[in-house]
């Protein structure tokens, strides 16, 4: 081919690329993204010296118990708001959502009064003491901020998910520091935390103001045929997500019953700074790959191939941290964060591998919901949480965390690999239909 023939096609090649809403959409958010998952490792080095371990270890176990329901305290209606084509049915399902947000944190408000010291002995939570009382506080908060981000997504308005993505990010660091220079130990790490979910989700909130009105949000005959209409979301979706969340946790909950708050806190800073350099192309990708999804199906396009493509590069991006980092983990987290923290860079290199497979498998996670294929979701959750509990029961007694790492490292790349291989499943056949 001619040199300018080649030239005119990368030229061609270049402005296509440059009208893609796909990609345009991908950058805003991951550049985005970028920054907020930056900015608590930028910090990291002055928190670690703000902090104890003990004090990171007890802001894990929190963060924990949030997390392991927080993904579906929204009955997941938040999710189901991408596929309905009208927009009055995706307000009735935000609405939804937001009404079983309430409804459940106020449940585990009551659970955790009437019956503080045995949900502490169930969840090897007696370290946090009164703070517990404010996990429905963290639940609430966590499922209004996701419900305003799907109507974001929904909206095509990434550039608002972007800035909640900056202020919960500026609100956790820098209360963290402020407080953590005071002296405040965990609560610090605790009120920066909780204070940034709740400027992330006002954000939105402001944001989206004028697309919603108090009788939008009232309780009608529509919500409650969209809620029977739905109940997939709730019967599969949410009830995987639960399983999911609470097999991400088992982890933590096994290392604070058999290990000190210490060795919880080392482990709780790999995650931390092992995830940055992933999982902000994660959450970027992640959130419009799900809409991706949604708009082939609905024009009846083939989605295996972007798929596979999609796979290929998530893995090559992920090779890059993973290789790169864990030959010096053990000096850099020493010389980083201080000598305190050498400990966590020897975590590191036995858990990096598997963070790098979960982070393509969770990328393209949204395909089950997407394809309605949320019970294959479900199913592989069920297992993985048999089996990592399973894992952690047998190894984590004997009180060796090395070996527990190993073995939950082996577990984890064993499972996303075989849940990659379901969402390849899910994306060739799909279950939509009509809406």
């Amino acid at each position: 081919m001619p040199r300018q023939q080649l030239r005119a096609t990368g030229i061609v090649f270049l402005v296509r690329l440059g009208q893609s809403a796909y990609l345009n959409a991908v950058l805003v958010l991951a550049g985005g993204t970028a920054f907020a998952q930056a900015l608590p490792i930028i910090v990291s080095p002055l928190l670690t010296r703000l902090y104890t371990p003990a004090d990171f270890g007890n802001l894990s176990l929190f963060t924990a118990l949030v997390a392991s329901v927080g993904m579906a305290v929204g009955g997941r209606y938040d999710m189901a708001m991408l596929t309905p084509r009208r927009s009055a049915a995706a307000r009735h399902l935000f609405a939804l959502a937001i009404w079983v947000s309430v409804f459940f944190s106020a449940t585990s408000l009551i659970v955790v009064w009437v019956a503080p010291d045995s949900v502490r002995r169930a969840l090897a939570a007696e370290s946090l003491g009164g703070w517990l009382y404010l996990v429905p506080l963290g639940l609430l908060l966590t499922g209004v901020r996701t419900t305003l981000s799907y109507w974001a997504n929904r909206s095509g308005d990434f550039r608002a998910l972007v800035g909640a993505q900056w202020s919960q990010a500026l609100f956790v660091a820098f209360i963290a520091l402020g407080l953590g220079a005071l002296g405040a130990g965990f609560p610090g790490l605790l009120t920066g935390n909780l204070l940034g979910l709740l400027a992330a989700g006002a954000l939105l909130g402001y944001r989206f103001r004028r697309d919603f009105s108090v009788t939008s949000l009232a309780w009608t005959r529509a919500k409650t045929a969209l809620a029977r209409r739905y109940r997939s979301y709730p019967l599969y979706s949410a009830s995987s997500a639960v399983v999911d969340g609470v097999t991400m946790s088992l982890p933590v909950f096994f290392i604070a019953h058999h290990f000190p708050d210490s060795t919880l806190g080392h482990y709780s800073l790999v995650l931390r700074v092992a995830s940055a350099p992933l999982s902000f192309i994660s959450s970027a990708v992640g959130q419009v790959h799900l809409k991706r999804i949604v708009q082939m199906l609905h024009d009846g396009q083939e989605a295996g191939a972007y798929l596979k493509r999609l796979v290929i590069t998530l893995a090559a991006i992920a090779a890059a941290p993973t290789l790169l980092l864990m030959p010096i983990a053990p000096w850099l987290f020493a010389h980083v964060f201080g000598p305190p923290w050498q400990e966590a860079g020897f975590y590191f290199q036995i858990l990096m591998p598997s963070l790098a497979v979960r982070f393509v498998a969770t990328t393209i996670s949204g395909t089950m919901e997407a394809t309605n294929n949320s019970h294959l979701g479900a199913a592989w959750k069920v297992t993985a949480l048999l089996v990592t509990a399973t894992v952690l029961s047998l190894v984590a007694p004997a009180g060796d965390i090395r070996a527990l790492l190993i073995a939950m490292a082996l577990c984890d790349i064993t499972l996303y690999l075989l849940y990659g291989l379901l969402c390849f499943r899910a994306s060739r056949r799909p279950r939509l239909g009509k809406i």
